[in-house]
């Protein structure tokens, strides 16, 4: 004759909650997980340093015909000291983008023009 075992409601019920929790702690990872690969993507371009001139001439009124001198800042504190009008908020990996008649510090790392300055003298 075969036994039949008794089933604890208490452990199945728990057994479950436990199972759903782990469940919907996967789908929420995941979730966040599109949700930031599809902000990185699509919402602030990522610019590498051989587009950044590109992407300058479309956000700052700089001559789209002029090629700037480029160059990344590696202390930022040598700068500093030199320059304390352009170089007073500069970071490491910062880029400097010079015309003839602007100079631009741009931050890769949120795409941005941190300082622009006119070297135009009227």
């Amino acid at each position: 004759m075969i036994e039949k075992r008794k089933v604890n409601k208490t452990k199945v019920v728990v057994g479950i909650t436990i199972f759903s929790l782990i469940l919907l702690t996967m789908g929420l990872a995941v979730s966040i997980f599109l949700l930031y690969t599809y902000y990185n993507k699509f919402g602030t371009p990522y610019i590498d340093k051989s587009n950044v001139v590109n992407y300058i001439t479309k956000i700052a009124s700089v001559p789209s015909n002029e090629i700037p001198l480029l160059a990344e800042i590696v202390d930022p504190s040598n700068l500093q000291n030199q320059n304390n009008l352009i170089f007073s908020d500069s970071q490491k990996g910062d880029l400097i983008i010079v015309y003839k008649e602007k100079t631009i510090l741009f931050r890769l790392g949120v795409n941005k023009v941190i300082e622009e300055i006119n070297l135009k003298q009227n």
